[in-house]
């Protein structure tokens, strides 16, 4: 096991190679190219329409189920999380015959092992994986809805550092 500075046998690391840039390396030479990657934000013009779309299928659900999600507590909650991870990680984990492809990909569809984008843009499945990402996203919003509803978890949420408002962040004020 490498400690990111040494290969397996203990072997110093080029320094473009310590830390993630291997890692960053075997991910690039096993990703399948879907669409060139782009650093830019355009994915931030859609949070709105993402988030209200989220609130219009959880009303729906709410309407159709009730609080089915939560009618066996919070380790039944934790398990419909789970059982959402799961088929996420089952999708995207290497395959036993093929470790450089997907566990969900196909000849004519290949995926790398935990390409997620790769994923979602080749699977072309009534019900794929951005149904369950959208499934996952949206059990997520519950819980913290229902922690809210008996009076724990609201605030301002504080990063990692413990900074409410880290690296110089003045977006808008969270309640």
């Amino acid at each position: 096991m490498s400690d990111g500075m040494t290969d397996r046998r203990g072997q110093p690391l080029d320094p473009d190679r310590r830390e993630g840039k291997a890692f960053e390396d075997i991910a690039r030479r096993h990703t399948v190219a879907v669409k060139p990657q782009t650093q830019s934000p355009d994915h931030m013009t859609h949070l709105k329409e993402v988030a209200l779309e989220d609130v219009a299928g959880l009303e729906r659900a709410e309407r159709q189920y009730g609080s089915s999600w939560k009618r066996r507590g919070g380790v039944g909650a934790f398990m419909m999380l789970a059982r959402k991870w799961d088929r996420l990680e089952t999708a995207l984990k290497p395959r036993d015959d093929n470790p450089a492809l997907a566990n969900g990909a196909t000849p004519d569809r290949p995926v790398a092992p935990w390409d997620i984008f790769g994923a979602i843009a080749t699977d072309q499945r009534a019900e794929g994986i951005i149904d369950d990402i959208r499934d996952l996203r949206r059990y997520l919003l519950l819980v913290e809805s229902e922690m809210r509803a008996r009076g724990k978890g609201a605030g301002v949420h504080r990063d990692n550092t413990g900074h409410p408002a880290p690296f110089g962040y003045t977006g808008e004020d969270h309640p």
